[in-house]
């Protein structure tokens, strides 16, 4: 494929007839068909439009018009200069609007990749990121999990420290009254014998007196 001018040309020389060809520098094409025929007069450029594919372009016009060919060897054809230009314009813009849509529809197939590609990159960090918060979370869990653990076992220790507290207070309440029991019972004991030992001496002084 290559890019050039699809021309149509006319001769005063020969009237009616139409030269439809490609290349890619018109005026050096003008001057070599001008020189080189044995036209009586030079060639006029008559009509030029750009192409993308201009032998591609050229043979499509030539087909269009096959029925209008003056020579079937050469690049005459005899037909209305506007139905030559018309013809011409239609097969390249169309050839360009062809190509414009096939472009179009690969840019829209890259895009549309391209959507696909960044939604499977975002899907898949969207599920890198949902996994590391749920990571998160159950780590979070699992903590709080510990520490109501460790609260129980506190509370537990507590308890039973205030248990053991008074189960004591009350052994040592115990103790006391015991004690205080058997101080009073010590008590008496003395008074009893310190009356009898009176008694004793009393009678004993009584009787020496006596």
């Amino acid at each position: 494929m290559k890019a050039g001018i699809v021309y149509v040309l006319s001769n005063p020389s020969q009237p009616g007839l139409f030269k439809i060809g490609e290349t890619g520098d018109i005026e050096a094409r003008v001057k070599e068909l001008s020189s080189g025929t044995s036209v009586a007069a030079p060639f006029k450029v008559e009509f030029t439009q750009l192409s993308y594919d201009c032998a591609g372009d050229e043979q499509k016009v030539h087909y269009l018009l096959k029925e209008y060919r003056y020579n079937t060897s050469r690049e005459f054809f005899r037909l209305p200069l506007e139905q030559a230009i018309t013809t011409v314009r239609q097969t390249v813009v169309g050839q360009r609007l062809e190509e414009e849509e096939a472009r179009k529809i690969a840019a829209q197939k890259i895009a549309a990749e391209e959507v696909a590609q960044n939604a499977a990159a975002a899907t898949a960090e969207a599920k890198a990121k949902l996994a590391k918060l749920e990571a998160r979370r159950e780590r979070e869990r699992q903590i709080v999990l510990d520490h109501k653990k460790k609260q129980e076992e506190i509370k537990k220790r507590a308890r039973f420290d205030a248990a053991e507290i008074q189960r004591a207070q009350r052994l040592n309440e115990a103790l006391r009254k015991i004690e205080k029991e058997q101080e009073t019972k010590d008590q008496k004991r003395v008074r009893t014998a310190t009356t009898l030992i009176i008694v004793i001496i009393t009678a004993v002084i009584y009787a020496a007196s006596v």
